[in-house]
């Protein structure tokens, strides 16, 4: 009896590991399957992404981009408080992005030259003269400029640094001697009388050649805005703009300094800023402003 219960037990164990042998094998056949269908099929599946196109790649200018970046709206100002409407010009540019400005060349004239011809000068005026001294390329040259500066302000106003200490235009003027020296107002007082304003800057002339009886003074007049800008603005507009030229340059005259003509040499045939040549319709972008002191350079003479 014992003999047979054991025969038959080992019966049973070799029947149990055939079927195990014969699963084993069965799964292992089952997933190389499974494997070999997903490969063949993965190239169904699997998305096809499209390429992209250079000029679909973003570019960054500062705000600079940046005069760029950020320019605010100019409001009107009353006639009657004669106060400037402040024009923004686009935020600062890196030390590398200023860097890159200042080191490029104008057409036809070496950075020595620009920096040789400008190297006693300074700038006087608002947020456009703001704009040369970032994105310009005459970084020797003294830059007494400030967003929202007017010539009823740069008596007051603490828009200069010197030393550490923050003094008004006038103040400034007293601490260095220049050889040359240029300004430029009345985009942010298009909205006052324009006699009104030919008359506070007549004074302001009149203090810089008080101070500066050595330097050679240069009254840039108003360059214009663009076409689009022009027909928006009842106020910023090329019009009058071409009225305040006509008396800074008979103010200029009667002074006995010197008048660039901005107006011709950065306008276009019809007399607009041309289009691509600023962000918001006011200021320059980067290009324009070293064209700006080509002609300081070629017509200042």
């Amino acid at each position: 009896m014992d003999r047979k219960v054991l025969h038959t037990r080992k019966k049973y164990r070799r029947k149990r590991s055939s079927v195990i042998f014969l699963t084993s094998i069965v799964l292992i056949l089952v997933c190389l399957g499974v494997v070999a269908v997903t490969f063949a099929l993965k190239p169904f599946f699997t998305e096809e992404k499209a390429p992209v196109s250079s000029g679909e790649s973003s570019h960054t200018v500062s705000s600079e981009s940046s005069l760029v970046s950020s320019s605010s709206k100019e409001e009107p100002v009353s006639s009657k408080q004669e106060e400037s409407s402040a024009v923004s010009v686009s935020s600062a540019p890196s030390s590398q992005e200023t860097s890159s400005a200042q080191n490029s060349s104008n057409e036809g004239i070496s950075n020595g030259e620009v920096d040789a011809y400008f190297s006693n000068a300074c700038f006087i005026g608002d947020s456009r003269t703001e704009g040369l001294r970032l994105y310009g390329s005459a970084p020797s040259a003294a830059f007494y400029s400030a967003e929202g500066l007017a010539v009823n302000t740069v008596f007051t106003q603490p828009a200069v640094t010197i030393d550490g200490k923050k003094m008004s235009v006038v103040d400034a003027l007293q601490k260095q001697s220049f050889d040359k020296i240029y300004i430029m107002f009345g985009i942010n007082e298009l909205g006052w009388p324009v006699d009104s304003f030919v008359a506070s800057y007549g004074n302001f002339v009149d203090k810089v050649k008080e101070l500066q009886p050595n330097a050679e003074i240069y009254v840039e007049n108003i360059f214009p805005v663009t076409a689009n800008k022009s027909k928006q603005s009842d106020i910023y507009n090329n019009p009058n703009i071409r009225t305040f030229n006509e008396k800074i340059k008979a103010m200029a005259q009667e002074k006995g300094v010197k008048y660039v003509d901005l107006y011709s040499m950065l306008g276009d045939k019809d007399g607009n800023l041309p289009k691509d040549s600023s962000p918001d319709g006011v200021h320059l972008e980067r290009e324009y402003y070293d064209k700006w002191v080509r002609c300081l350079m070629e017509n200042g003479d």
